[in-house]
């Protein structure tokens, strides 16, 4: 049985898994849980997630993992038919929880800057930049967060759930986006901590008109779970002033899938410009 090495561990991964494979791809294979969960297994280019875990391999998975093959972890080590590996000694990534300490007109630049990135990504990829369809339900989306809407939110996240192509649609990478900015801002904004609130109770009821890896997404989201790469964008974007390392987020995120990236910094962008409070009445 062949043995594949381990680079790190999400934190939210169990001791014990028990489940089946449920998809599988070049890079990555998922694992169907009992409770609905996705487990996965990354090569060592994608980046980590808080239920998955990256190994060193480059590739090629689908030749190690078959749908409906079982899969099992306990106490630190994993088996499936094929191959096998351990968890023992590997390190666990967790992102660092920073709270905001930027002035507005120091977070504004930032924005500014992710936005100018963004728009650029659009221009050279017009095949897979946002339709004006979607692109005029995410800035009613703005506009509900901006006006405190809480009926609008609710109603235009709705419509963009499950909205796009692919296992994880454009309309979804942008809620989960805007859901991660109102986790980290939820205990500075009463506004922020309100609409997530609002979306915890609205959006699992929705969840069956998305794919079921999106499903996944979404129900971590709600839960305060994100990747990697929108942990740093956001621990950049919203607590440091150093542009390179800004934008050397922006490009890690952007890396994401063929669109998800870009469609999850859109959902970043939106999200902030809303809930920033108007030039006039900053104080900086």
């Amino acid at each position: 049985m062949h043995y594949l090495a381990g680079l790190s561990l999400g934190y939210a991964v169990p001791r014990n898994i028990a489940g089946q494979v449920h998809s599988v791809f070049d890079r990555a294979c998922n694992i169907l849980l009992s409770d609905g969960a996705l487990f996965s297994l990354f090569s060592r280019q994608l980046a980590n997630a808080p239920l998955a875990l990256r190994l060193d391999i480059a590739g090629g998975l689908e030749a190690w993992f078959v749908p409906g093959q079982p899969f099992v972890l306990r106490n630190g080590s994993w088996r499936s038919p094929q191959c096998q590996g351990s968890t023992h000694a590997l390190p666990i990534w967790q992102p660092e929880r920073q709270p905001s300490q930027l002035s507005h007109a120091a977070l504004r630049r930032n924005v500014q800057q992710v936005q100018q990135a963004w728009c650029d990504w659009q221009q050279t990829r017009p095949l897979l930049a946002l339709p004006t369809v979607l692109l005029a339900l995410c800035q009613q989306l703005q506009q509900g967060i901006a006006q405190q809407d809480t009926s609008a939110v609710l109603a235009f996240s709705e419509q963009l759930l499950g909205w796009g192509q692919g296992l994880t649609p454009s309309g979804d990478d942008v809620l989960v986006a805007c859901l991660a900015v109102l986790w980290r801002w939820r205990e500075q904004q009463a506004v922020a901590r309100h609409l997530l609130h609002a979306l915890q109770a609205s959006l699992p009821t929705q969840l069956a008109r998305t794919h079921s890896i999106s499903q996944h997404y979404l129900r971590q989201a709600l839960a305060g779970q994100f990747s990697e790469p929108l942990e740093q964008l956001l621990a950049q974007l919203l607590t440091q002033t150093d542009a390179v390392a800004l934008q050397q987020a922006v490009a890690q995120m952007l890396a994401q899938g063929a669109s998800s990236g870009a469609d999850g910094l859109y959902g970043v962008l939106l999200t902030l410009q809303a809930l920033l409070p108007p030039l006039d009445g900053e104080n900086e």
